[in-house]
C-alpha cells in the first residue's frame, strides 16, 4: 500500500482547502490545522492561485516543522493536471469523477490517484481501474446510510466520504464504514480564513481529530 494512502487510513481525515485564494494563507492554515492534530491536508484545483500555494506547502513538509503533513491535490479533472500536482510534490490525487485517463495513469505518476464516484457501478469500476481508495461524493446526497448500503456488496473497498460532512456527523460515516472523511468548509470555514482566526481553526481541527478518534 502507498504510504500516502496508509497515512489517511490511519488518520481518518483529509482537510479539504478550498478558498478564493489559498497561497495567500496556505502556511498559517497548515499549521494551525497541524496544531490542532489534522496530518493529511489536500489543496482543490479550484482554489485561486492554487499551483503557487501546493508549492509553497510541499516545500514546508519537506522541513522538520512540517514533515509529519501529508499533501494532495483535489478536483482533478485531467492527467496533465494530476502530472502537475505530483512533480510540484503532491503525494496524492484526488478527482471529483471517474475518469480512466487519470487513473491510468497510476503507475507513470508514482502517486496514489483517488476517484471520485456516487454509485455501485462507478464503484466497481474505479476498484477495476486500480484505485487505492475511493471518494464517494457527494457523500450529503445519501448520507451515511447510503454509504452503509454501498458497502454491503463491496465490503473490500476503501471510501472516503466527501462534501456536505460536518463535524459532528464525522463518527457517523466512519461507524458506517468509511475509511476515512474529507471535510471542506465544515472545518475550515471561509469567513474564519477571512478573520485570520488561526486559534478558531486550530479547535476546530481538534474537535474534528477528536470526532475521528474519539481522543481528547
Amino acid at each position: 500500500m502507498d504510504e500516502a494512502i496508509r497515512t489517511i487510513l490511519e488518520q481518518r481525515l483529509i482537510a479539504v482547502i478550498r478558498l478564493d485564494d489559498v497561497d495567500r494563507d496556505i502556511l498559517p492554515i497548515a499549521q494551525a490545522l497541524q496544531a490542532g492534530g489534522v496530518r493529511v491536508l489536500e489543496i482543490t484545483l479550484t482554489s485561486g492561485s492554487a499551483p503557487a500555494a501546493l508549492e509553497r506547502l510541499c516545500a514546508w513538509t519537506r522541513t522538520t516543522a512540517g514533515q509529519d503533513v501529508t499533501v494532495g491535490v483535489g478536483s482533478v479533472r485531467h492527467a496533465e493536471e494530476a502530472r502537475a500536482a505530483v512533480d510540484a510534490g503532491a503525494s496524492f490525487i484526488v478527482s471529483p469523477g471517474l475518469v480512466p485517463g487519470i487513473l491510468e495513469q497510476r503507475a507513470a505518476l508514482g502517486a496514489p490517484i483517488i476517484p471520485g464516484i456516487l454509485t455501485p457501478s462507478e464503484a466497481m469500476a474505479a476498484h477495476e481501474l486500480g484505485a487505492d481508495a475511493i471518494k464517494l461524493f457527494p457523500a450529503s446526497l445519501g448520507g451515511p446510510t447510503y454509504l452503509k448500503n454501498l458497502l454491503a456488496p463491496l465490503p473490500d473497498l476503501e471510501l472516503i466520504p466527501t462534501g456536505g460532512i460536518t463535524l459532528d456527523a464525522i463518527p457517523a460515516y466512519l461507524a458506517a464504514g468509511a475509511a476515512a472523511v474529507g471535510l471542506g468548509s465544515a472545518l475550515i470555514p471561509p469567513e474564519t480564513i477571512a478573520r485570520r482566526n488561526w486559534d478558531e481553526l486550530r479547535q476546530r481541527a481538534h474537535q474534528a481529530v477528536h470526532q475521528a478518534h474519539g481522543q481528547t
